[in-house]
């Protein structure tokens, strides 16, 4: 399960796949377009300051979650951004926790598992 609630809150099933397609805009709400150099980076913590669970890089604005990646992930609430490094060493958070936020994404138990 890879379900993304209200545009706000990730949840997925740990060990499980999914793709998330990053809508970027420059501060006056024009479209960004990512160019060569550019790199996303969605960060997932337990808490904000604890130490990293996942992080994964992308060169495109779909940020795609693997297998060997969720599996590593811990059971329950947890909060993540994403940020962008463009090529000329500037960074945005382009999503984040909002104020009075605690947590904004859930991962969920695996009931199946690999053999």
């Amino acid at each position: 399960m890879f379900d993304i609630d209200r545009n706000k809150v990730i949840k997925l099933t740990k060990g499980d796949s999914g793709a998330l397609e990053v809508d970027l805009k420059t501060a006056d709400g024009t479209p960004y377009t990512m160019e060569s150099g550019d790199e996303l980076f969605l960060t997932v913590r337990k808490r904000p300051n604890a130490p990293v669970m996942m992080q994964i890089t992308s060169f495109s604005n779909i940020i795609d979650f693997t297998p060997e990646k969720t599996k590593l992930l811990q059971e329950g609430s947890c909060v993540y951004d994403i940020e962008l490094k463009t090529n000329n060493g500037d960074i945005f958070t382009v999503v984040g926790l909002c104020a009075g936020v605690q947590t904004n994404m859930i991962v969920l138990s695996e009931v199946t598992v690999d053999g």
